[in-house]
């Protein structure tokens, strides 16, 4: 007997498709994924592990270290604002540590890199909860503060020591000026002393050169020059004179060579003295910046 294959029916057919339709994104849609809060939490711990090593560095004076481990720690916690309290905290504890090492070497860029740490977790919304963001703008504020005031207190002693640099050079320069005013006052002094023996000199010398030759008009010059016989008392008039006249010579000659070098020595000493001089006042009037908490200004240091 043949079997006689009927069509199927409409009703049958929509049932189908129904079930295929309500079935098949469950069945092509991938399995959820378990591994995500498994790394998530894994993170967490690990970012805690992090963060008491850290403390414990802190507590033991290693801060380099402690910072190195804190910001591991901040790179690895994950992103959303779930996660917010313990980034604030591994957060807070990197800006401790950095002032921890400010207090034991100086140095304001660990406090500026606090600053800008916390500046940059303030930027997006969903890292921190909202403690935690007032807690890191309140951080941030009186670092922003301290930085400027530490800032502000080493521009005045800046300040103040160029001020002392100064006032010690113009000590200086005033001391070398008072020198250098005595000792060309005293060459000066002596180089007239020496023009007047050169004047002396020579009117010892002009007046022994005229009564020489007065003489020589009494007497035959040469031969009561050399000889006392042909003069009688003309010779030793002639030899008095003679010497005379030299000794006027030598006076001019050693006055007025001696006399020129005093001078223009004690000249140049008296011109470096007044320069000295200058340099002293310029140093004093010289505007030196100040630091003050409204900002910088200018002061004038003289002696009056």
């Amino acid at each position: 007997m043949t079997a006689i294959m009927r069509p199927p029916r409409t009703r049958d057919c929509f049932y189908r498709a129904t079930v295929w339709v309500v079935s098949a994104p469950l069945v092509l849609s991938p399995a959820p994924s378990r591994a995500a809060p498994a790394e998530d939490h894994g993170a967490l711990q690990n970012s805690s592990a992090r963060y008491a090593e850290a403390r414990r560095r802190l507590d033991g004076g290693d801060h380099d270290g402690a910072v190195q481990l804190l910001a591991e720690g901040l790179a690895k916690i994950p992103d959303g604002p779930g996660y917010g309290p313990t980034r604030a905290r591994t957060l807070l504890l990197l800006v401790e540590a950095q002032e921890a090492g400010f207090a034991s070497d100086g140095h304001l860029e660990r406090l500026r890199g606090a600053a800008r740490v916390i500046d940059r977790y303030l930027g997006p919304l969903d890292l921190l909860d909202e403690e935690g963001r007032g807690e890191a703008e309140e951080r941030l504020r009186r670092l922003t503060d301290r930085i400027a005031q530490i800032e502000d207190a080493r521009r005045r002693a800046a300040s103040e020591r160029e001020a002392a640099a100064r006032r010690q050079r113009s000590m200086q320069a005033h001391a070398k000026a008072r020198r250098l005013t005595l000792a060309g006052s005293v060459a000066t002094g002596s180089g007239i002393a020496a023009l007047a023996v050169m004047g002396l000199g020579l009117s010892i010398g002009k007046t022994a050169d005229d009564r020489l030759t007065a003489l020589a008009v009494q007497y035959d010059e040469p031969a009561c020059a050399f000889d006392k016989e042909p003069c009688d008392s003309g010779y030793a008039n002639f030899r008095a004179l003679r010497l005379r006249e030299n000794i006027g010579d030598a006076m001019f000659l050693v006055g007025a060579t001696v006399g020129g070098v005093l001078l223009a020595t004690g000249t140049v000493l008296l011109v470096v003295a007044r320069k000295q001089r200058r340099e002293a006042q310029a140093l004093e009037l010289v505007p030196a910046p100040t630091a003050g908490a409204s900002g910088l200004g200018l002061a004038l240091f003289g002696r009056f």
